[in-house]
Order: C-alpha cells, then sequence, then structure tokens
C-alpha cells in the first residue's frame, strides 16, 4: 500500500513538474486571493474570555450581564489625577465637552463632576452628616465669597484677608478654614515664585481639601465610535481620545490623565501581541532563511523554500479567516508555529533530490526518486501531525481548539504545497546537486560507528 501511495504522490509531484510556469502563476495568484481575503476578513479578538467555551456556567452568566449593560464592554473609562479639586472638576467637564463635540470618533461623554444635574443636585447624594458639615462650611465662607462678588481682585483679596481676626469673627469662617485659605494661597504664589502655573482652589479651599499628598480623582466615561471593518475597532477613537488629552494637558499641565476601559485595554493587549508575532516571526523567518543556505547551500533553493512557507503561511491564514473568522491570543500564534511546521516537508524532499542529483540523475528522475523514497514517509508524518493537532478541538479551551484546528490544516496545506509548488519550481529553474553531497557515505558510517 505504501509503495502505491508513494506512485500516487510521485504522479503527482511530476504532473506539478510539467505544469512549471503556468503552476507558479496560478500559486502566484492563490495567494495574492488568498493574502487579500485573510487581511479583510480575518480578525483578532483578544477578549480573552473568548478563549473559553461559551456555553460554560459562568460565561452564560457573564454574558446576560453584558447584555444587562452593553457599557461595560464598550466604554473607555478616563482617570484624572489633579493636586486641587478645581483642577480636577475642570479638566473633567472639558474633555467631556470635547468628547461630545467630536461625533466622529464618540458617541457620548459623562463627567459626573460636570454633570448639570449632579452640579444642582449632588449634595443630596451626600449623608446627612457630611451634608450639615459642607453646609456649614458653604455658610461660613459667605461673607468672604460675597466681599469677592463686589470686588473680584486680587487687591480686595489680599485686604480681605488682611483682616484676619475681624474676618473670622465676622464671616465666621474659623480658624480652620482660614488656614486651608492662607495654606492655598501659599502654594499658589510658591508656585508662581518658581515659573510654574497653579491655579486658586476654591472649591477645597473652602472645603478645607486643600494641602497634602492625596491628589483628588476623578472619572470621564467615554463611549468611542467603534469600526469593525479595521483590525482594531477601538484604535481611531483611542488616537482621538489621547489627542484630546494631549490638548488638555497643555493647558493644565498639572493633571494626570490614564485611559482603560475594556476596548482601551484590548488594543494594548492587540498592539503587545502584534509586535511580539512580527518580532518572532521575523526572527524565525530570518533563522530559517540561514539554517536553510547552509543545508542546501544553494541560493535558488533556498528562496524557493522560502516561498514555499510562506505560500503556506497565507493559505492557512485565508483557512482561518473562512472557517474561523477570528482569532484569539493563543490561535493567532499559527504564524509561528507554521515557520517550523511548513517547511520541513519541504527540506526532506529538496534533500532527497539533490541527493539524486550528485548520482547523476537528471532533474526530473531526481525529483521522481525524491517522491518515491520520502512521499510516502511525508503522508505519514503529515497526517499523525494533523491528528495530534485536531486533537485539541473538541476542548472547551477555544483558544486551544482554534490553533489545533489551524495548526492541523496548516500542516496538509504544507504538504501540498511541497508536493505541487517544489516540483513546478524545480521545472523552471532546476535542481543541482548539493556541494558535498557525495560524501553522504562517509557521514552514514560515522553515525552507525
Amino acid at each position: 500500500m505504501l509503495t502505491a501511495v508513494a506512485r500516487s504522490l510521485s504522479v503527482l509531484a511530476d504532473a506539478a513538474r510539467r505544469a512549471g510556469a503556468m503552476l507558479l502563476v496560478f500559486f502566484a495568484a492563490l495567494t495574492a486571493g488568498a493574502g487579500w481575503y485573510a487581511a479583510t476578513a480575518l480578525r483578532v479578538d483578544t477578549d480573552t474570555s473568548a478563549m473559553l467555551d461559551e456555553t460554560l456556567d459562568f460565561q452564560v452568566r457573564a454574558k446576560a450581564l453584558r447584555a444587562a449593560f452593553p457599557e461595560i464592554k464598550t466604554d473607555v473609562a478616563v482617570v484624572l489625577r489633579a493636586p486641587t479639586m478645581d483642577e480636577a472638576d475642570a479638566f473633567a467637564g472639558a474633555l467631556a465637552a470635547r468628547a461630545d463635540a467630536n461625533d466622529a470618533a464618540f458617541d457620548g461623554a459623562f463627567a459626573a463632576a460636570a454633570d448639570p444635574f449632579f452640579r444642582t443636585n449632588g449634595l443630596l447624594y451626600l449623608e446627612t452628616d457630611e451634608l450639615e458639615t459642607r453646609l456649614t462650611q458653604m455658610s461660613k465662607a459667605s461673607g468672604l465669597v460675597e466681599t469677592l462678588v463686589r470686588a473680584p481682585t486680587a487687591g480686595q483679596l489680599f485686604a480681605t484677608l488682611a483682616e484676619n481676626d475681624a474676618l473670622a469673627e465676622r464671616s465666621k469662617l474659623g480658624r480652620d478654614t482660614l488656614q486651608s485659605i492662607y495654606a492655598e494661597l501659599a502654594g499658589v504664589i510658591e508656585a508662581s515664585n518658581r515659573g510654574d502655573t497653579r491655579p486658586f482652589s476654591w472649591m477645597g479651599a473652602i472645603a478645607g481639601e486643600t494641602g497634602g499628598d492625596k491628589p483628588f480623582m476623578r472619572t470621564v466615561q467615554i463611549a468611542p465610535r467603534l469600526d469593525y471593518s479595521r483590525l482594531q475597532p477601538a484604535k481611531p477613537a483611542l488616537t482621538a481620545l489621547r489627542a484630546e488629552i494631549e490638548t488638555l494637558k497643555a493647558q493644565n499641565p498639572r493633571v494626570e490623565a490614564y485611559i482603560t476601559g475594556d476596548p482601551a485595554l484590548r488594543a494594548d493587549e492587540l498592539a503587545s501581541v502584534a509586535d511580539g508575532i512580527e518580532i518572532s516571526f521575523l526572527i524565525s523567518f530570518l533563522s530559517v532563511g540561514a539554517l536553510l543556505f547552509i543545508c542546501f547551500r544553494s541560493l535558488p533553493l533556498t528562496l524557493v523554500t522560502l516561498a514555499s512557507l510562506v505560500i503556506s503561511i497565507v493559505l492557512t491564514a485565508a483557512f482561518a479567516a473562512f472557517f474561523v473568522g477570528k482569532l484569539n491570543l493563543v490561535s493567532v500564534a499559527f504564524t509561528v508555529l507554521m515557520v517550523g511546521l511548513g517547511i520541513d516537508y519541504a527540506v526532506h524532499l529538496l534533500l532527497h533530490a539533490q541527493e539524486r542529483r550528485a548520482e547523476g540523475l537528471e532533474a526530473a528522475a531526481a525529483l521522481r526518486a525524491a517522491t518515491d523514497d520520502v512521499g510516502a514517509g511525508l503522508l505519514l508524518a503529515c497526517a499523525t501531525t494533523a491528528l495530534g493537532f485536531l486533537a485539541f478541538v473538541p476542548t472547551a479551551f477555544d483558544g486551544i481548539a482554534q490553533l489545533g484546528l489551524i495548526a492541523g490544516a496548516g500542516v496538509v496545506i504544507a504538504l501540498f504545497v511541497s508536493l505541487t509548488f517544489i516540483p513546478a519550481a524545480i521545472g523552471v529553474f532546476g535542481v543541482k546537486a548539493r556541494a558535498g553531497a557525495v560524501r553522504r557515505a562517509g557521514v552514514d558510517r560515522f553515525a552507525q560507528a
């Protein structure tokens, strides 16, 4: 049976060799089409929860939660840190307003600190004791505020504060509140002497929440406009959001802004994975190319083998796009995996063809003999390797299941390319005996010693 299989593969390889240039053109067109399809249809889902079977109990509950609160998966949160309450509130309000105005990148924004409803009714959400404290502080500050409303100038401020004891008695500010105002004013003056800009925090001073190292925190919830036609749907919105933040930071340099939320985390994860895959693939590809040149001692055969590898990877990517659609953070590694898996068959076939050429056979005869020598073994190796990967498919871990399906199909694709594309390339470019191939017998004797 193995003899019949070997002969069938030999017939296939010989037919591909005779097709020659026509088959190479076909592979070029097929690879271009498959590459375009994979580039436009293949997606990467960076949601780590998607790597597990969605029928699992906790996945079903998580899906119901996301359906009830879709903003959990779609909104971005900007966390603001500022040394004063006023700066944090002003930055939050300005960012929300700019996001609301940018309809091309955002569907809306919400900042509780700047929302008209909460600015009007926010005190009603405080606990009774805290509300009484705030009202007392505001009542004590009314005299100072009224004075500054009539003459809102620096001279009036200093003149009023100069009446320290009288002011405390008349406005009922109290010593603690006055000390907060003095501390805030001193901070503004010191910053001015250093050449820095620091606004006076009236809200913090009156509320007694100034000084110390504790920053004031605010959050702005933004709904990005997601473009699912892109590999990174949130990238345009996140780019626009970072630009808006940088513009506001130029006016408020003391405010720190941090972007988080599911779309932002996914974008960062995808960028990290993409960078890692690109570097790994590049290193693997160049290393394999160097080893192939050492192996074949022939630049044409090295290039032919690398071309077969690229074809195998592109066709496998098209298979993944059609049958899987979305890769995850595990299955996306198939490109690096294919660098090793997709080149084995080509190496075996070409090394045997070189050996036969060294024995004096013509290129066509050497190819037939090489296919007879290793064809059945390559088919058996392909079947066992593919079955090994396909054994991952039934698992509830979708990340591994996808990788098993794609890698299993990739092994079969790589064997098909090796038995068709490489013979066609040999038919066009030929194959020469490897320098030193005649010393094979000496190597065998050394191995058997």
